[in-house]
């Protein structure tokens, strides 16, 4: 009796030795995949959004930085401004008029003071619009002189000489005219004129391309 007992004692803390040996495993198992599942729930749907919410950022920076100007709707733009001035220059002058030869009865003379104006631009009507990859393009022609003229209202005459036989007043005040404006085209200093017009109208003209470009590149080009 004593060994059967002994025996049944020992089968039996054995037994229950197994049953928490295996609860406590399947106890373990549970409540990993109730921890794994709560992470799952609670933290998946936020890296998706943040994955989604990096993507759409990224679509949006490539649609941000990508050119979408309508260069046909640009070109028409320039098309219709035509010929504009940019630069615009003053020469005052100071001019010896003589007319005859012949002291007290043909000789006619006198010194003329006078004021010039130029000015000079582009012909906006040919400007040109393109794309090449990201960068705008824009072809801009030289600028040329489109105006010189002698401003009549700033005529002074000095030092003015009569002869008896001097003819028509208005003759000489017209010769004189032409000499001013010839005077002036040869000493006006066109060549600084026509850089400060073509700097001017590059300036202008990137002004304008970037109100439709979006931020793009754009790059000016003489012609």
């Amino acid at each position: 009796m004593r060994d059967q007992g002994y025996s049944e004692g020992v089968q039996n803390r054995k037994g229950i030795s197994v049953k928490g040996v295996i609860g406590l495993v399947l106890g373990t198992a549970l409540l990993s995949t109730i921890v794994v599942g709560y992470i799952f729930l609670k933290y998946m749907p936020r890296t998706a959004d943040a994955v989604t919410s990096t993507v759409a950022s990224r679509l949006i920076d490539d649609a941000k930085s990508a050119p979408k100007i309508d260069v046909s709707y640009v070109n028409s733009k320039f098309r219709e401004m035509g010929e504009l001035t940019t630069a615009e220059m003053t020469y005052d002058g100071l001019l010896r008029y003589d007319q005859g030869n012949i002291p007290l009865l043909t000789q006619h003379g006198f010194l003329m003071s006078y004021s010039a104006h130029a000015r000079a631009g582009i012909d906006f009507s040919q400007v040109r619009v393109w794309l090449e990859g990201e960068t705008v393009v824009v072809s801009v022609p030289e600028a040329v002189v489109q105006v010189m003229y002698v401003d009549n209202d700033s005529i002074a005459i000095y030092d003015e000489s009569h002869a008896l036989f001097e003819g028509d007043g208005k003759d000489h005040l017209k010769t004189a005219l032409v000499n001013a404006e010839a005077d002036a085209a040869e000493n006006l200093d066109t060549g600084m004129l026509l850089d400060k017009a073509g700097a001017q109208a590059e300036k202008l003209v990137k002004d304008l391309v970037s109100q439709f470009a979006y931020g793009a590149e754009i790059r000016v080009e003489r012609r």
